[in-house]
């Protein structure tokens, strides 16, 4: 398993990458526009905290302008894999990046046809929106699983990451189902961590170690 952390806040990076348990970052333009820095910019301070992986979408509506665009970002840093937006002229720029041996991400999947056209295309991962499929009242989950599913049918290599996650109990059944990695924001990896029972138990706790004399000597 594999967790992630959605964000292009380096601060709020930093904090994710100190509990232990987040593997890499992605990134993606609906939080881009908030940025008061330069994309590339930031890209770059982020690549210098992350020593395995950090997703970054490539800009274009052609093949030609994605291709240039990911070569692009692939040379800011090796633990770059450049997001792809999945259509005709993505599924195009994906299987060309692969073959130049960019590894890719293949997002914006909303339909199991859609992952299998990126896995053919030679995609790295591809990256199922669970939130937006269950905004259209089908299952986001069951999307996952039914990808889940063929790829284990066919022997295919392409991992699938989780996106678009809206509440801990998502990342939870996202990897039951199928999927070897999930990307939350930061209030939701909070989530995951932190319950609110088990908070109120640990305060009890705090409370029963204010009076308990004890003598923590480390030799």
């Amino acid at each position: 398993m594999k967790l992630y952390i959605d964000s292009l806040n380096v601060k709020e990076i930093q904090k994710a990458l100190d509990t232990g348990i987040i593997y890499g970052v992605t990134t993606n333009p609906f939080i881009a526009v908030e940025l008061e820095e330069e994309y590339i910019t930031r890209i770059k301070k982020i690549c210098e905290l992350v020593k395995t992986e950090v997703h970054v979408q490539a800009e274009g509506k052609t093949a030609d302008e994605l291709i240039k665009n990911a070569q692009t970002l692939s040379e800011i840093s090796p633990v770059i894999i450049v997001k792809i937006p999945t259509f005709m002229e993505g599924i195009k720029a994906i299987k060309t990046l692969s073959s130049m041996g960019i590894k890719t991400t293949a997002t914006a999947i909303t339909a199991p046809s859609q992952a299998l056209a990126a896995a053919l295309a030679g995609a790295t991962y591809v990256a199922p929106f669970i939130g937006r499929v269950n905004n259209t009242s089908h299952s986001g989950l069951k999307l996952v699983k039914t990808i889940s599913k063929i790829f284990k049918e066919h022997d295919v290599k392409t991992e699938i990451l989780a996106a678009s996650i809206k509440n801990a109990m998502q990342v939870v059944y996202a990897f039951k189902v199928g999927a070897q990695a999930a990307t939350v924001k930061f209030d939701i990896l909070r989530d995951v961590i932190e319950n609110p029972h088990s908070l109120s138990i640990i305060e009890e706790m705090n409370k029963c170690w204010e009076k308990i004399k004890v003598e923590w000597e480390r030799k």
